[in-house]
């Protein structure tokens, strides 16, 4: 029987032997292999176990069945994201397939609100969705102006990560 030790370097560049379980599977920080930018991983027939807890998704509807008539605005209400890691999701359906996309709004205080250069544009079947990361607002919105021709019913949602 011969052993091998398999050891990794830390983010502080100290080489740590690799942790294996008792049924033979490598365990692994995958928060600290994400922030790595030289990494090259190359894994066959394995199970891929996370440590520490697992992160819960928060779904919110922000707009429900909204009707946005011609060369109106909405806005969706805001949801607080100051509490989860900045990974959002924003999503919906619109039935009109023609017009301006939804913009993407910041806020400090749920009440003064900035628009972004980020749209979220329908696809064929009236569907949207974008993914965000890195958000450092207290609070965000969607903002919808129906410059269509006729009125608009918007169902949106907007999911965080605890």
């Amino acid at each position: 029987m011969s052993r091998n030790l398999l050891v990794g370097k830390n983010p502080s560049g100290v080489y740590e032997p690799v942790v294996v379980d008792a049924d033979g599977r490598i365990k692994m920080d995958l928060a600290a292999v994400s922030h790595s930018s030289d990494i090259n991983v190359n894994v066959q027939n394995a199970s891929i176990a996370t440590t520490g807890a697992a992160k819960s998704v928060t779904q919110t509807q922000v707009m429900n069945a909204v009707s946005i008539a011609n060369s109106s605005k909405a806005d969706s209400t805001g949801v607080d994201i100051s509490t989860h890691d900045g990974a959002i999701s924003i999503y919906g359906i619109t039935d009109n397939l023609t017009g301006d996309g939804f913009v993407i709004e910041y806020s400090h205080d749920d009440s003064t609100y900035y628009g972004s250069s980020d749209k979220i544009y329908v696809n064929d079947d009236g569907d949207f969705a974008a993914s965000l990361t890195g958000i450092g607002v207290k609070y965000i919105r969607i903002s919808k102006k129906n410059t269509s021709g006729s009125a608009e019913i918007v169902t949106a949602y907007l999911a965080v990560k605890a």
